[in-house]
């Protein structure tokens, strides 16, 4: 049985200061739609929302159940492998929740450290910064949501720890959120496997 090669990737959440960024490494035999889920992990998001890549002038998303709903000119996301799509060096844009308009720059980078000997789904090896709160309202919300916080008191600040309780916009660990990888990659398998519960 032949091994997977392994991916190295840097995920950049764009137009955010201070830089929210993690490096992962994957197999490269995953297809977008699986890659999805281990950028959902890696970066704290919760998959609540869709989502597509940008690779060039191609789009891909996963297709939805209902035809009338799907948006004309996307490609299966489910049909493309990640070490078919981007070269080292070459960045794609990842796209997801479209109301809070979420943009990142995925690039694909040398590996930079040894594989472990054990087989694995997905290994965060360094980021920093948390995810926004899903639903925030894109940039600007979450600006406002961070400027809430910093007040400590009054209105806003309630509305804002009664919302999501607690936040802290620089708590990142690598060792978290690999293992949110592994959870998202988990209830995938189990979706494939016909456990459309989740």
């Amino acid at each position: 049985m032949m091994m997977a090669e392994f991916v190295q990737l840097r995920i950049s959440l764009n137009n955010i200061e201070p830089e929210i960024w993690r490096r992962i490494i994957v197999p490269g035999n995953l297809n977008l739609h699986e890659l999805h889920g281990l950028l959902q992990g890696a970066m704290g998001w919760e998959n609540s929302h869709l989502y597509d890549y940008v690779v060039g002038d191609k789009r891909y998303e996963l297709p939805e159940r209902d035809a009338l709903a799907t948006e004309g000119g996307s490609l299966d996301a489910r049909e493309v492998r990640l070490d078919k799509t981007v070269s080292v060096g070459e960045s794609i844009l990842y796209r997801y929740d479209f109301g809070d308009g979420w943009t990142h720059t995925v690039t694909r980078e040398r590996l930079t450290r040894p594989i472990p000997s054990v087989f694995f789904v997905g290994l965060c090896l360094e980021g920093a910064n948390a995810c926004p709160p899903e639903d925030v309202g894109g940039e600007p919300g979450y600006e406002r949501h961070l400027t809430d916080l910093k007040k400590g008191k009054g209105d806003a600040y309630r509305n804002a720890i009664s919302w999501r309780g607690a936040f802290d916009p620089k708590l990142f660990s690598p060792a978290q959120a690999t293992q949110a990888m592994s959870m998202f990659a988990v209830m995938m398998n189990l979706r494939r496997e016909g456990f459309d519960w989740f």
